[in-house]
């Protein structure tokens, strides 16, 4: 796509493990995890808590963090806010619903809703960037290229989900969801759950089309692939016969993990190989995975066998070690997104068990979302 082959190349991350066929075992850390601090709340350090709060979007550096909850702070009807980690301050952006991303430095806010909206925060005019009947928003760190998937008439021919991007300072959709060429067969089965590399030139996607790469298959397809907007190639990543879903990007879009078969797997771009991250024993993956910006580590959550209950795991792919709630005192449940900082240190989830840490009443309420420094790190830095 010309208007992604403009945009800037992140810089080389950290050298990557050798690609593997599956990985060994991991194993577990005893790592103790500093106490989490709880950000879905009012003004304040200790603002009031909000309830049933759910993690919508992350800035790079995880100072700047999008939520949605009941009502907070005096307000009647809750709403969508976010909360500035450093200043201690959380501003209201509107209604409840929807799906959201941030830029790398926070600056630009993407809302899904009748349509897709863009942001310029604080208090920016907001333009629409996207029709009615279009949500998953996905944005590259700076902010310009936009990744959604949309079943409006005016994009799609068939009235389902497609994937595709626009650049936002220009130009409009280009449908992505397709087989490789600029001009390729465009997916004839529903495409969703786009996730776009930082540097805006990898798009992860979702597609129960049978035409995009691999050969038709039998029967009900969910397949993982990844588009080249620069090259306009698209490639399968998940195997043939794999009900996959839930695709994360690493920054330079080198690596993609995903959910299948109660597993967490890794494709490695550039040899094709898929390797297992985690996979059953009394902890089985569940819920979408997150891989890291360099894409050293990949968050999940595991569920124990025990209904209802799942926990946060964090798995080193270059030295095979796992932190999890038992080891690392996080807090249990949670079943929305999880989000590493650019760097790695940090992560952001949420979770809706009750009686959470210790006796702090702010563990207590029944959903909240909480930064953590990495447990699988020796590096103190925090962005409080």
């Amino acid at each position: 796509m010309t208007g992604a082959a403009r945009i800037w190349t992140a810089a080389l991350f950290l050298a990557l493990i050798s690609a593997l066929a599956v990985l060994p075992a991991v194993a577990s850390t005893g790592a103790q995890a500093e106490r989490p601090l709880l950000v879905s709340r009012a003004d304040g350090a200790k603002g009031a808590v909000a309830k049933a709060a759910s993690l919508k979007a992350v800035s790079a550096d995880a100072t700047r963090i999008v939520f949605d909850s009941t009502p907070l702070g005096g307000d009647a009807n809750g709403g969508l806010y976010l909360r500035d980690v450093r200043r201690h301050t959380t501003t209201r952006l509107g209604d409840r619903g929807g799906d959201a991303a941030l830029s790398a430095d926070g600056s630009l806010l993407i809302l899904s809703g009748e349509g897709i909206f863009a942001r310029h925060l604080p208090g920016g005019r907001q333009q629409r960037v996207a029709p009615v009947r279009s949500g998953q928003p996905s944005l590259s760190a700076d902010g310009r290229v936009l990744a959604f998937t949309s079943s409006n008439g005016g994009l799609t021919v068939r009235g389902e989900d497609q994937v595709f991007v626009r650049d936002i300072r220009g130009g409009g959709p280009v449908q992505v969801s397709r087989a490789s060429g600029t001009h390729g067969q465009l997916a004839d089965g529903e495409s969703e759950e786009p996730a776009i590399s930082a540097d805006g030139r990898f798009v992860a996607f979702v597609s129960q089309a049978h035409n995009l790469a691999g050969g038709r298959e039998d029967g009900y397809v969910s397949a993982v692939y990844l588009r080249n907007l620069v090259t306009d190639r698209t490639v399968r990543v998940s195997p043939r016969g794999m009900l996959a879903s839930t695709p994360s990007i690493s920054a330079n879009g080198d690596r993609v993990v995903f959910a299948a078969l109660d597993s967490v797997y890794m494709f490695e771009r550039r040899s094709g190989d898929v390797a297992i991250v985690a996979s059953g024993g009394p902890y089985t993956p569940d819920v979408a995975p997150s891989i890291s910006a360099d894409g050293r580590y990949v968050a999940y959550r595991a569920a124990l066998p025990v209904a209802g209950i799942k926990r946060l795991a964090i798995t080193d792919v270059r030295t095979r070690k796992t932190a999890r709630l038992a080891e690392v005192g996080l807090p249990e449940g949670g079943s929305g997104p999880i989000a590493f900082s650019a760097n790695g240190r940090f992560i952001v989830f949420d979770t809706h068990t009750e009686g959470l840490v210790g006796p702090q009443k702010d563990f207590r309420e029944s959903g909240g979302v909480y930064l953590l420094r990495n447990p699988l790190l020796r590096s103190r830095g925090n962005p409080r």
